[in-house]
């Protein structure tokens, strides 16, 4: 019960940082686009919805400017086909999972991409997150290049991949804006000299988001909302238990997440290593 209090305590802090918006109604017509990369962890379970994330991922202007690594999380290798998406500079990265139940450890395959990422920007993104075509723009902007500063958003969730062909807003199944693991951007360097990455000791997925924002906001670090800006899409599906998530790391990561915070725990170390 007193971590239970303790985590309502650090989540009410983070969501009151996160309340300072970028002024609506900007205009990013005339920006530059300025590379970043942009990472993604997916397993071959995950394909279909990576492939249409990709799709949509092409028609961002100014995307040829950026670097996407697909982090290739899985035991085996498999030499997918991305051939199709011309506009993409793909970095293939694969390692094998960091536990000998062979677990999908998200924090691990996300400082593997951080890790290999190339431009100091970086932006942290699921397999299943469908980009609006402004988007690089509105990651280039000024004000989305505060080295203090996360950059989070909105994820509009619908009923099936048709919808999001004209997105019509009596569609929308829900709205999710309470995480921010799907989508967030940073100063790969600046995130790296404060808290190293995400703690690989979490099991499966959830709270690893959490857990970094919370280090980072521990340092002074402020969390910037783009939902005005820059809302992102997404298909509600099922998960895959054996595959993403065990019984019970819920309730680790939680626990885990506290003890970061009430030990100051605060820079992980010797984290995104490729397991040949």
């Amino acid at each position: 019960m007193i971590i239970r209090k303790k985590l309502i305590k650090f989540d009410q802090i983070n969501k009151e940082r996160m309340n300072v918006p970028i002024s609506d109604g900007m205009n990013f017509d005339q920006i530059d686009v300025k590379p970043f990369s942009i990472v993604i962890p997916f397993s071959s379970a995950r394909l279909e919805s990576l492939k249409f994330s990709l799709d949509r991922l092409n028609r961002c202007v100014g995307i040829d400017k950026c670097e996407i690594v697909l982090v290739l999380y899985q035991n085996e290798f498999v030499d997918h086909d991305f051939a199709e998406y011309s506009n993409l500079n793909l970095n293939i990265v694969h390692s094998k999972r960091n536990n000998d139940q062979n677990l999908f450890c998200l924090s691990h395959a996300r400082n593997i991409g951080l890790k290999q990422a190339t431009h100091d920007w970086t932006l942290m993104m699921d397999a299943d997150i469908i980009c609006p075509e402004n988007m690089c723009k509105v990651l280039s902007h000024p004000m989305m290049r505060n080295v203090n500063c996360i950059y989070c958003t909105d994820r509009i969730n619908f009923a099936s991949r048709e919808d999001l062909v004209q997105v019509d807003e009596k569609k929308i199944l829900g709205v999710d804006n309470s995480f921010v693991g799907f989508f967030h951007f940073f100063c790969k360097k600046r995130i790296d000299d404060l808290v190293g990455g995400y703690d690989e000791t979490m099991l499966s997925w959830g709270r690893e988001d959490c857990d970094l924002m919370m280090r980072s906001q521990m340092f002074g670090m402020k969390v910037i909302h783009l939902k005005n800006n820059l809302p992102v899409y997404h298909v509600v599906h099922d998960y895959d238990t054996v595959e993403w998530k065990i019984e019970g790391s819920d309730e680790r990561n939680h626990t885990k997440q506290i003890l970061n915070a009430l030990t100051k725990t605060l820079r992980m170390k010797d984290v995104g290593n490729i397991i040949q």
